[in-house]
């Protein structure tokens, strides 16, 4: 059994939860607090059990979502300008990442490399580079992926 203490979003106080599961600090977590479900970044871990009641961590969302050097960089950073370590992550990490349940997913691009050239590309390619250059070079997977086979640009 793991205890993982965690801050949470817009509080000063860091609150402790326990899991069975492998975890990293830094790691992202759902937690239930108060009856809602919160997101927060686990920051210590401990296998001594605490004298109080804890309660299992819902979900591990990313595995760990901040390194340990960020985290040491943080509370660095909040003990020479006097601050909570909860107000230094908040300017580090984008705020929809405290908010959002899902882990995020990033959307993929096709870029075009300079010096292509279509003496060997058969018709779907030269189709792929001309969508590309009418995009200015950069295409996002699902735009490219309605006229074109993904396939096709597959090496």
């Amino acid at each position: 059994m793991h205890y993982c203490e965690v801050l949470l979003p817009k509080t000063k106080n860091i609150f402790t939860w326990k899991t069975d599961e492998p975890i990293l600090v830094g790691a992202r977590v759902q937690v239930t607090l108060r009856r809602s479900k919160k997101i927060g970044i686990v920051i210590r871990i401990t296998d001594k059990k605490p004298t109080f009641k804890t309660l299992s961590i819902l979900k591990i969302m990313e595995n760990p979502f901040l390194s340990e050097v960020q985290l040491d960089q943080a509370a660095y950073w909040a003990k020479i300008y006097f601050v909570d370590i909860g107000k230094i992550l908040s300017l580090m990490v984008p705020k929809f990442f405290w908010e959002k349940i899902e882990p995020v997913t990033y959307e993929k691009f096709y870029f075009l490399a300079e010096g292509v050239t279509l003496k060997r590309a058969g018709d779907k390619q030269k189709e792929a580079i001309a969508l590309l250059k009418s995009h200015g070079g950069i295409v996002r997977t699902d735009i490219l992926s309605q006229k074109i086979p993904l396939s096709t640009l597959k090496n």
